[in-house]
């Protein structure tokens, strides 16, 4: 069956909340049911990691089209291991749309923001790596902006090459 964004996004609420993804139909159906609103069906786990994976994919294509459309972008990082695993969080900074007022482009006004880009298991915490880990990591959003339908309706240009265009700062621990 076809579930509604709305039905999708509870699921997501609720999993970062700390439900299950296998408990979560259950729990939007009794929810509903005590509202007085009848459910026939119950989400399955399998659609519960999907609409998760699906705003995945969202984030990063958001990501790419705010970073394209900024043109002035600072990144950060840093990294730390436990247990002998090493572990890199990455974050990027830029001037995004006022969403809220309908804007889609960036103005001067608009306020930076910062979106996490993801926190990864990697190999060492040498410079090189992290050089690698942020190429490897930015490829693959632009990759799949360009890709996505906004992309291709908008002749996203987003690449590597841009990406050290608009880089204008880096903080580490490097």
């Amino acid at each position: 069956g076809v579930y509604t964004p709305e039905a999708r996004k509870l699921a997501r609420l609720m999993v970062c909340g700390g439900v299950s993804q296998a408990n979560v139909g259950k729990l939007l159906k009794t929810i509903a049911g005590g509202l007085g609103i009848r459910v026939d069906r119950v989400m399955s786990r399998r659609t519960v990691r999907r609409a998760i994976h699906e705003a995945g994919i969202a984030a990063e294509v958001q990501m790419a089209y705010e970073m394209e459309k900024s043109e002035n972008v600072t990144i950060s990082q840093d990294s730390t291991s436990n247990r002998n695993i090493n572990y890199e969080a990455k974050h990027i900074n830029m001037r995004v749309p006022d969403y809220k007022a309908g804007k889609t482009v960036p103005t001067a006004t608009s306020k930076p923001k910062s979106r996490l880009v993801g926190v990864h298991s990697t190999l060492d915490h040498s410079s090189k790596g992290s050089v690698m880990s942020w190429e490897q990591t930015v490829t693959h959003h632009m990759a799949r902006a360009r890709t996505s339908p906004l992309g291709q309706r908008t002749g996203m240009k987003a690449d590597l090459r841009l990406f050290y265009k608009w880089l204008k700062g880096i903080h580490g621990d490097h």
